[in-house]
């Protein structure tokens, strides 16, 4: 280890350490006193093994939408797809151009974190954006 961290190569000696069920913190910091490493390569060394062991974030979860998110026009398209209506029915009933009703479509679904239409509706029901 000494040798490794003598010779500049940390980085790959970390990679190989970091998956071993041991304690690194204090082996890094032996390893790295017998190598007389500069402060500066130790301070280097010892802030990527904390970036590394910290533990991970939780993932973000997606807040679901209220009403106060979606806007008018998105929750009337919304009720136009729980009738089941088309993109060119969307327009043609909105009075809005067909890529229009899509852009709509998409947003409703992207705010509700949804892939598609049906899911859209389902999800829109579940929060009482609908009856």
């Amino acid at each position: 280890m000494r040798d490794v961290l003598r010779g500049g190569a940390a980085e790959l000696a970390f990679h190989r350490l970091a998956f071993l069920p041991l304690p690194l913190g204090p082996l890094l910091r032996r390893a790295s006193d017998a190598a007389n490493l500069s402060p500066a390569a130790r301070a280097a060394l010892e802030s990527q093994a904390a970036r590394r062991l910290a533990p991970a974030r939780p993932p973000r979860i997606r807040r679901a939408a209220s009403p106060h998110t979606l806007t008018r026009r998105e929750l009337e398209v919304l009720d136009c797809l729980a009738r089941r209506l088309t993109n060119d029915e969307i327009s043609a009933e909105l009075f809005i151009s067909t890529i229009t009703a899509r852009n709509h479509v998409s947003h409703v679904c992207s705010k509700l974190g949804v892939a598609g239409r049906r899911a859209a509706v389902v999800a829109a029901r579940e929060q009482g954006l609908i009856a």
